[in-house]
């Protein structure tokens, strides 16, 4: 059973990413994830949290979108829901296949780097909203 650590509600700001990244670092401490591990975690959920304000609600202010973070057991898990556009951008992204760094355009690092520091991401459409759960640890 996961405990609730907490949930942010954030403005659709790149300049309110950071505290998304803050809270990772913290909740990592929290359920006992080494320095590596954190620094991953950290750096996953700030990308993930700029392609939501980037992409999905595309840098409208108006918009929000909320994080949450939960202990299980020894992992974190991190999830990410936005009223954005469909699937944008993890539509496209179902692979854990270590991509060719050569082949990716410029700005298209991000997902990938995202699948390589979680241990688990999924991603789907709920109620309207774009949910994109990451398991850290465990």
């Amino acid at each position: 059973m996961a405990t609730l650590l907490s949930t942010l509600h954030l403005p659709a700001r790149l300049d309110a990413v950071a505290f998304a990244g803050t809270l990772a670092r913290h909740a990592c401490e929290a359920v006992g994830l080494g320095d590596v591990a954190t620094m991953r975690t950290e750096i996953a959920v700030v990308e993930a949290c700029t392609n939501v304000v980037e992409h999905a609600l595309r840098l409208d202010e108006t918009c929000s979108y909320s994080a949450t973070f939960e202990a299980d057991g020894d992992a974190l898990v991190v999830t990410i829901r936005d009223a954005g556009a469909d699937g944008a951008p993890y539509g496209q992204a179902a692979s854990t296949d270590e991509p060719d760094p050569d082949a990716l355009a410029e700005g298209s690092y991000g997902v990938p780097l995202i699948f390589a520091a979680a241990r688990e991401v999924a991603f789907r459409r709920e109620d309207g909203l774009n949910v994109l759960t990451l398991r850290f640890g465990g």
